[in-house]
């Protein structure tokens, strides 16, 4: 935990269009966002950060008559360090977890639409509550170092210790893409490929590795599902077919590498499936999406 900042300003804006309360000190509540204000809603938008370099760069923009667009931050630090995506810190008794500003909400800013740097599109602002508490203007911030968990001291590759761990609910969900010919897609549609149900073996596969997932993967657990699920979106117009893969279980670890292993095997399924017919398809886009439960708490990719 090397890096480390203070909070000079905390600000709760109770509703979108009415000036926003300073306060000494405020709740943060987990996976949603300051208690009483508006953001509060869970997502990746939950609590807003802003530096007070750039407070003060904003201002001065303002009194120019150059910068048109209103940025209400929850928390004003005095230092940059944490703006950047994916930082985890301390915050009082809380733990937040940055989260990548995006430019759509910021796309009349002027600066934007002329191809210049907007200091609120250009830094990471958002951050979500990974576990709630109060937090005080004047409490120190400081970064919580990241560490791989499958390495001991002496850098030997290990299977992460959960034996002291608490048994909770856990849901991961993750998604890929395969693109096809339309030649392909209208197999599919009408049952005549030459293996048969191809989104039916696929199904099948992909709920087969996702339990397999220890044995394939060596230093993951052997999970015990409650549920595991394979579902298809087709798009037409584009020629792709994205797989989703969920996982639920009651367990001391996660299943996310179980919901991308599923969506994984899923996908390369359908291209056995099909590669008589074509074997120019492409795989892509794997991504977990979504997973909650756990010390982490919630996380979000979409």
């Amino acid at each position: 935990m090397a890096k480390s900042a203070c909070i000079i300003r905390l600000t709760r804006f109770p509703e979108k269009n009415i000036p926003g309360e300073h306060l000494k000190s405020a709740l943060l509540l987990e996976n949603k966002g300051m208690e009483g204000d508006y953001h509060a809603n869970g997502g990746q938008r939950q609590i807003s950060l802003l530096s007070l370099k750039d407070r003060q760069w904003m201002d001065a923009q303002t009194e120019k008559g150059l910068c048109f667009t209103e940025y209400r931050e929850n928390i004003l630090f005095n230092s940059q360090v944490f703006l950047q995506p994916g930082i985890r810190f301390n915050i009082g008794e809380a733990i937040i977890e940055t989260s990548g500003g995006s430019k759509h909400y910021f796309e009349h800013c002027p600066f934007i639409r002329k191809g210049k740097h907007c200091v609120l599109a250009g830094q990471y602002l958002f951050a979500k509550v990974i576990k709630g508490g109060i937090v005080r203007t004047g409490d120190e911030v400081t970064m919580i170092e990241k560490s791989f968990s499958h390495f001991d001291g002496s850098g030997n590759a290990i299977m992460a210790d959960v034996s002291g761990k608490e048994i909770t609910e856990r849901y991961a969900a993750a998604k890929g893409t395969i693109s096809i010919n339309p030649e392909i897609l209208a197999a599919i549609q009408s049952g005549a490929a030459k293996k048969g149900d191809v989104l039916g073996v696929a199904r099948i596969a992909g709920i087969s590795a996702a339990k397999q997932t220890a044995n394939l993967i060596p230093l993951c657990h052997p999970l015990i599902f409650d549920a595991c699920k394979i579902d298809f979106n087709i798009d037409e117009k584009n020629l792709k077919i994205e797989a989703v893969c969920t996982v639920r279980l009651s367990g001391k670890t996660g299943a996310d590498m179980e919901a991308l292993t599923g969506v994984c095997v899923t996908l390369l399924a359908i291209y056995d499936m099909c590669k008589s017919i074509d074997r120019s398809m492409k795989i892509g886009d794997i991504r977990l999406v979504e997973k909650s439960g756990g010390k982490s708490g919630t996380f979000k990719n979409e």
